[in-house]
């Protein structure tokens, strides 16, 4: 009875720190303050997180800020570095780095052609 206690516990803090984090995506944020946000030291909100999502709370930030830029960009019509200041990036050149290695193209040959293509259907 105890583990599931503990375990439901857990997954109610990660859940409290992955809503804060998709709720403040655009801000500076960091595993402390994500942490304080739970309710959590830093060094257990890093272990539950990983052991609830298999990723690290930055990991999250970073795919929550590259999929809301990726969005911007197709239905908005954003650049790269508009929408990568719009969701908290400091450096467009990091945001590209980050962008191609999470999405595995440049931003332009994988927004451009989605972009014409929804543009066509309308």
């Amino acid at each position: 009875m105890r583990a599931i206690v503990v375990r439901d516990g857990r997954s109610q803090r990660v859940t409290r720190a992955l809503r804060f984090v998709r709720e403040n995506y655009k801000w500076p944020l960091d595993v402390p303050t994500i942490a304080r946000a739970a309710y959590m030291s830093p060094s257990t909100l890093h272990h539950d997180y990983k052991a609830v999502t298999s990723s690290s709370p930055m990991q999250y930030l970073k795919r929550i800020q590259l999929h809301e830029a990726r969005l911007l960009m197709l239905h908005e019509d954003n650049t790269a570095a508009g929408a990568a200041h719009e969701v908290g990036y400091q450096s467009p050149s990091q945001f590209s780095r980050e962008y191609h290695r999470l999405i595995g193209a440049p931003r332009g040959q994988h927004v451009s052609p989605l972009h014409v293509e929804s543009a066509s259907q309308v």
